[in-house]
């Protein structure tokens, strides 16, 4: 390992000693790839990680303990702001990452320097039913020869952060490398203490530049109990998404770039029953009535057929609850 490695990947953790956080370092350990250190960050826990993580006896990794507990968003950011490497990858301890996944964004991120954010798809556990895994599609929209080609591509950084308006993982941790020069120039990861704090990081970075996509499932995101999107209640999970949503057209606005002309961009990419999905959360989450509107307009113009036609399957596949609270919405603005 160089004295500035190739990566740095940030492994935060909390008394998962006994399970995922043994196998989640297995894996990182046998990367094809070899020039990175792995921060790993006890956010004061209970149990035996030090031991676990000394185990290893690996040069490669770094442990560092929180004396007090903090949020998740504040958590990333202590960690990113400690990394050596050029670029940042967070593996949370209850994913893993594709042993080619390093190989694969170094040669990325080479072969584009414009770059501020190298990605992959990830495999998304069904329980029962095996992985799933859904790839962005570029502006130009969707080609078969873009996921058989083994190449990563270029993708305007607005648009790919405008896809962030849309509740399915195109794109998530682990299989992200930010830049550190670019993560450094927007203040840091966000250190908000929601769980949005990712989100809104890599659209902050994304402001400053392309990302390189490659279309290749790059790690696995775990489902368990555990999960933080299985612990919310309903009410917080509104919440949530509520102020994800503003946050994101925060973020645009702060930069002066126009959030409504790049996420109908990626609107115009998804079939109906794609952007009927869509549009179905925004109106039950009740976020900001832009969007709201933004995504109706969306469906209008997708719909193939008459406009009585058009709201009758609005009828069925929004909810009329959630058609009568932006129609009331409307009314009122």
């Amino acid at each position: 390992m160089s004295a500035r490695p190739f990566f740095t990947v940030g492994v935060p953790t909390f008394d998962r000693a006994d399970h995922f956080l043994p196998h989640t370092l297995g894996f990182l350990l046998r990367q094809r790839f070899t020039d990175f250190e792995v921060l790993v960050s006890e956010n004061a826990g209970n149990d035996n990680t030090a031991e676990v993580v000394a185990g290893f006896n690996d040069p490669r990794i770094r442990y560092v303990r929180r004396p007090e507990r903090v949020s998740p968003g504040a958590h990333f950011a202590m960690i990113a702001e400690e990394a050596r490497g050029r670029y940042f990858v967070l593996n949370q301890d209850d994913d893993l990452l594709h042993l080619h996944f390093l190989q694969r964004a170094h040669d990325g991120l080479v072969a584009h320097p414009e770059a501020v954010l190298f990605a992959c798809p990830i495999w998304r556990e069904q329980p029962n039913r095996g992985y799933s895994s859904i790839a962005l599609r570029p502006r130009e929209g969707y080609r078969d020869e873009n996921v058989v080609a083994d190449r990563p591509y270029l993708i305007d950084g607005r648009y790919a952060a405008a896809k962030f308006f849309d509740l399915k993982l195109h794109f998530v941790h682990p299989a992200l490398a930010i830049s550190c020069d670019a993560l450094r120039a927007v203040g840091g990861y966000d250190a908000r203490p929601d769980h949005s704090a990712d989100l809104v990081t890599q659209a902050r970075v994304l402001m400053r530049g392309p990302l390189v996509y490659d279309p290749r499932p790059g790690g696995i995101f775990r489902v368990h109990a555990g999960n933080y999107s299985r612990t919310m209640t309903r009410e917080h999970r509104k919440r949530f998404f509520r102020s994800t949503y503003a946050n994101l057209i925060a973020v645009f606005e702060q930069s002066g770039e126009d959030w409504r002309r790049e996420l109908d961009a990626y609107l115009a990419t998804l079939r109906f029953e794609e952007l009927a999905e869509c549009v179905r959360e925004w109106l039950y989450y009740r976020t900001p009535f832009a969007l709201q509107e933004l995504g109706m307009k969306a469906l209008l113009r997708a719909w193939p057929g008459t406009r009585i036609g058009f709201l009758r399957k609005c009828a069925s596949r929004l909810g009329m609850r959630n058609l009568g609270r932006y129609w009331l919405a409307r009314i009122t603005c």
